[in-house]
């Protein structure tokens, strides 16, 4: 897999296309904004997940970024701030779990509705 993947299929959002959205490796930077995420409320009942502190989820990311056996990348889209620069709005990742392929995706709730998150995995 590339470090830079980009998409050529529709949106459900006309802002949102080929050209504003991005998947990249996961980095070290990107953990901030990915701590936020899975500290909404809402995204945490329709996923059955619980957040985590601070401390336990940048130590599991840590983990998970020296894994070789996690492809992680994050979801980003071009002038989502207003200034034309990148925005982090969610991730992706494959891992294993059971002895399974898994895949894990999610974005911030502000993206919801706009087809970013099912775009996203058909990109990946």
């Amino acid at each position: 897999m590339g470090n830079l993947i980009r998409s050529d299929m529709g949106s459900r959002d006309p802002r949102i296309d080929d050209r504003t959205i991005r998947l990249r490796p996961t980095g070290p930077g990107d953990l901030p904004a990915l701590f936020e995420f899975q500290t909404d409320p809402e995204s945490n009942q329709m996923a059955g997940t619980k957040p985590r502190t601070r401390e336990a989820f940048f130590a599991a990311w840590e983990r998970n970024l020296a894994d070789p056996g996690i492809t992680s990348r994050v979801i980003e889209i071009d002038g989502a701030r207003g200034a034309g620069g990148p925005e982090v709005v969610g991730s992706i990742a494959c891992f294993q779990a059971g002895g399974h392929d898994c895949v894990g995706y999610g974005s911030a709730r502000a993206h919801w509705g706009k087809g970013i998150a099912s775009r996203a995995l058909a990109m990946f």
